[in-house]
Formats: C-alpha cells, sequence, structure tokens
C-alpha cells in the first residue's frame, strides 16, 4: 500500500487500494509517527550533543556567562536553547517594543517583529503574575517552537506529496529540513519555526483554494519576520495561473490578501505609538548595519571575508547564499509544477542580499522551503542524497556545539 495514495488530502476520505478508510487512517497515522520520529529524534541527538559540548572550550569573550553557568536561566535544558537574538524576543514578550535612548545608534527591539513575542506572551498571560518569571517565558517559547516545528515537517510532506504525489520525495524533503546546518533554531527561542509553519499554511490553503485562510496565514506571517509578507507571492500566482493569467477573471477573492499590506501597516503604527517615527523599524535595522543596497554592494559584501573568529562561519553563510540563489533560480525556470515556489525563493534570497550583511544566511536559508522539494526531488542517486545529508548533519552539529558554548553562530 503506498501511503502517498493515502495521504492526497489530508481531510478527505478515500479509499486505499480498496481498503476503504481504515487503510487510509492507518497509513496517515503511520506517517505522522515516522514524522514525530523524526522530530523527536533530532532533537534529543541535539540534546545529547549539547551535553558533551560542555566538555568544549567556551568563548572567552562571554566569561561571565561561563562563570555563572548560563545566559538566561540556570535550567540547562532550557537555557542551551536561547542565545543572542533571544534576548530581543524576550524582552518584548516581557515588557513590549521600547526604542531606547538613540534608535539607530544602538540596538533596540523595534527591530525585531511581534507575532512569536507576543504569543509566548499571550501563553504565558494565564499564569498569575506573581509567577512568571523569564524562564517562564522561554519554557512558553521553546514549546510553541517545537510545536510549529513538528507542524512544519508534517505540512512540509503534505505540500511535498501534493505537489510531486511521490512518497519518496516527501520523505526526502522532511529529512532534509532536519538535517540542514542551522535546523538547531527549529527548537530555539527564535521566530524561524513559526514562519516556516504559517508560510507553510499559506501555501497549502491556496494549493487547496483556500483563499481567505491563504490570506490571513499570509498576514500572520507578515507579523513574524521582516520579509514575512513576500510569501504572499505564492498564493497570488496560483490564484492568477487557476485562471489562466486573466485578470477579467480575478474577481472578489483577492481582497482577502489586503489584510498582509494591513498587517504590516498596523505593526508600524504601533512602532510610531512608541517612538513617533512610523518607519522605526528601519532606523533601528541601522544598528545592525542592515539596510537596503544594490547589486554591486551585495557583490563586495560577498567578497568581505572577514572578522577573524567567525571567519569560517561567514564562508559557510555565503556558500549557503549562492547554493540557496542558484537553485532558486534553478527552481523557477526549470520546474512548471514548482514555479510559484521558485518565484518565492528567488525573491526571498534577493532580499536577504539586499540586506547588506551576509551573516546569518545559514539560518535564513533554512526557511526556503521550495528548495529543500527541489533538491528532494532533483538528485536521484540515493548515495548521493544520503551524504549531502549526512555532511549537512555534521555541518549542523558543529555550529550547535559552538551555539551552546556562547560562539556566534546564525
Amino acid at each position: 500500500m503506498k501511503r502517498k495514495d493515502a495521504l492526497e488530502d489530508l481531510t478527505a476520505v478515500e479509499t486505499v487500494n480498496g481498503e476503504g478508510p481504515i487503510a487510509w487512517a492507518r497509513a496517515r497515522t503511520e506517517t505522522m509517527r515516522r514524522l514525530l520520529f523524526m522530530a523527536i529524534g533530532s532533537r534529543l541527538l541535539l540534546i545529547l550533543t549539547a551535553w558533551i559540548a560542555n566538555y568544549y572550550q567556551k568563548n572567552p569573550t562571554y566569561q561571565r556567562y561561563i562563570d555563572q553557568g548560563f545566559q538566561f536561566t540556570p535550567r540547562w535544558l532550557i537555557d542551551m536553547w536561547c542565545r543572542w537574538d533571544s534576548v530581543w524576543y524576550l524582552s518584548i514578550a516581557g515588557g513590549g517594543y521600547d526604542p531606547g535612548a538613540a534608535l539607530g545608534e544602538a540596538y533596540s527591539n523595534m527591530a525585531f517583529f511581534p507575532l512569536y513575542p507576543y504569543l509566548v506572551k499571550l501563553f504565558a498571560f494565564w499564569i498569575p503574575e506573581s509567577m512568571q518569571s523569564p524562564a517562564l517565558l522561554l519554557t512558553a517559547g521553546l514549546a510553541l517552537s517545537n510545536v510549529c516545528f513538528f507542524l512544519s515537517l508534517a505540512l512540509l510532506y503534505y505540500l511535498a506529496m501534493r505537489l510531486l504525489g511521490d512518497e519518496k520525495i516527501a520523505e526526502r524533503t522532511a529529512l532534509l529540513l532536519v538535517s540542514l546546518p542551522a535546523a538547531f533554531i527549529f527548537s530555539a527561542f527564535y521566530s524561524e519555526s513559526l514562519y516556516l509553519f504559517l508560510s507553510l499554511c499559506v501555501c497549502v490553503a491556496a494549493e487547496r483554494d483556500r483563499w481567505f485562510l491563504s490570506a490571513l496565514f499570509a498576514a500572520l506571517a507578515t507579523l513574524t519576520r521582516a520579509n514575512g509578507f513576500i510569501i504572499a507571492l505564492v498564493p497570488a500566482w496560483i490564484y492568477i495561473a487557476r485562471r489562466g493569467w486573466d485578470l477579467r477573471k480575478i474577481g472578489w477573492r483577492w481582497l482577502g490578501f489586503l489584510l498582509v499590506p494591513t498587517a504590516l501597516a498596523g505593526h508600524f503604527f504601533t512602532l510610531y505609538l512608541k517612538s513617533g517615527n512610523f518607519f522605526a523599524f528601519f532606523e533601528a535595522q541601522k544598528a545592525w548595519a542592515r539596510g537596503t543596497v544594490g547589486p554591486l554592494q551585495i557583490v563586495i559584501e560577498f567578497f568581505d571575508i572577514s572578522g577573524g573568529a567567525v571567519s569560517q562561519v561567514g564562508i559557510l553563510d555565503r556558500i549557503f547564499f549562492v547554493a540557496f540563489l542558484f537553485l532558486s533560480f534553478r527552481l523557477l525556470l526549470r520546474c512548471e509544477k514548482l514555479r510559484a515556489y521558485g518565484m518565492y525563493a528567488l525573491i526571498l534570497m534577493i532580499l536577504y542580499g539586499a540586506s547588506g550583511l551576509m551573516y546569518s544566511m545559514t539560518r535564513y536559508t533554512a526557511v526556503v522551503f521550495p528548495i529543500l522539494i527541489y533538491v528532494a526531488a532533483a538528485v536521484k542517486d540515493e548515495e548521493k542524497f544520503r551524504l549531502i545529508c549526512l555532511t549537512s548533519a555534521l555541518i549542523q552539529v558543529m555550529l550547535w556545539i559552538g551555539w551552546t558554548n556562547y560562539y556566534w553562530i546564525c
């Protein structure tokens, strides 16, 4: 029995090789079990690696964390997932936005989008204020990240199945997601897993002609990350393509996607109320030396491999930027079934490059899921595919060891 026959539509009760809905339910349960094992197994391996990483040299720059034994909380199983940008998400969840004394000249949490920290705050809202603490907010955030990670695995599997109709490709796609060098970030106190989940919801809803639902998820994705609004291009492409690219047939259903610019404007307005600057987000980005640059500056930044101890991570970031940019072109030009997704991946990669910095590209590319579907389908040789996954997973282990030991990774 092929599970791909059983999972063609997750909401419809269909027969599987004539065996009826019971066989379909068993196939779906088996698939969910395999994906859950993949998600939990990979997290347990990361925890084991983090325990071993305690015996490695820690970054002496952060001796204060080494001396106290943690960065955010003495609870090791929580603290190891919380580094770097986690402090800004935690500050939003704990106290809201604060422009600081010199917006644009000093770091400010206004450079981050609100949905992830606000959901963390919402989860902790029901706890008495006297019991609320940073550790509680971190725990809520990690629970949110891991739930979104597993749901993303399931949705990615389903989307690959729906688009290409091949169980093997769907399983390969899920395995690639778990193996990515920055895949540990999906369990961290970061917004990546939430954005990946919402972006997949956008696409699945669009594939099923649920346009308002797709627009709603796109608006939520917009509130999750700076480039989150780009995901709306996928349902826009699908919507128009299914109407033969005839603008006269567009109808009224596209109006739901006005939620996307409305959500973005609403967020900017709340920042205006805090700072008096409607474009406070862009001003706050200047403290990180991020902005919008032209093609020449992107090339200059690409070849500027400096930074001493972080130069190896910088090289990895550049490799992933070039690889994902190249694969986005190939996906757009060579795979008609995935053309909408290729366009999304390509524009997202161009915007990443236009930010002016190549840092964190290994993490940023982790949410560009169309490339995973394409690679899973394009690499026919099983040994070569396994080598890709193994190499990627080994890089993830090395990055994770550095992350837990207070080295800047992504």
